[in-house]
């Protein structure tokens, strides 16, 4: 095991096929963040996951369903109902891209 496999194992990153599956399922979004960026931050056991999106991004489901751009600070208005959502999974895609989904919301 080398050095770089070792810290993904210590933050509870999981390797698949095509992804990096993250420590967040079971948790709960306790802090939207809206600044420059896009921001969660995750309470997941004993991590705390912080995610932050600064381009476009897309969010399928219920919960505030759209395209949004971080640099349009009033159109993430929406996402403010992110707090206190359950997080059932999340992963980073190899490509790039990262997927969280979340009780009856994909983002």
């Amino acid at each position: 095991m080398d050095r770089d496999d070792e810290r993904r194992q210590r933050a509870g990153l999981r390797e698949k096929t095509g992804a990096w599956v993250l420590p967040v399922a079971g948790g709960e979004v306790t802090q939207v963040r809206i600044d420059y960026a896009f921001g969660l931050i995750i309470q997941s056991g004993e991590f705390d996951v912080r995610v932050r999106v600064s381009t476009p991004f897309s969010v399928d489901g219920g919960h505030g369903a759209g395209t949004y751009d971080s640099e349009n600070t009033p159109s993430l208005g929406p996402l403010l109902t992110f707090h206190k959502v359950a997080v059932e999974g999340g992963e980073v895609r190899k490509d790039g891209r990262l997927a969280l989904t979340f009780r009856d919301v994909a983002y």
